[in-house]
């Protein structure tokens, strides 16, 4: 469950942030809580997105998200691009 709230955290708030210095700052705050709050080591929960490292970084959940982006596209070229219509209603 841990692992599902912060990939949420990181999905909902980090794809939104446009400055570095604020990403490494909710990546920091996150490693925090989950040590603080959860009592658990945030290397330990997180050792399976590393590559034989010990130390979980940004960059490891940088391409977690990545992958999920190549899932999409993937995705989209099996199926025909969905055609959407948008108009102004009451018009």
């Amino acid at each position: 469950m841990l692992r599902l709230w912060v990939h949420e955290v990181f999905r909902v708030f980090y794809d939104r942030l446009i400055d570095d210095s604020d990403r490494a700052w909710l990546f920091n705050s996150i490693k925090d809580l989950v040590k603080e709050e959860f009592k658990e080591n945030f290397e330990t929960v997180f050792e399976h997105l590393t590559d034989g490292e010990s130390k979980v970084k940004e960059t490891d959940f940088r391409s977690l998200m990545f992958g999920k982006q190549l899932v999409r596209r993937h995705w989209n070229s099996i199926l025909s691009p969905l055609q959407m219509v948008m108009w102004r209603s009451g018009c």
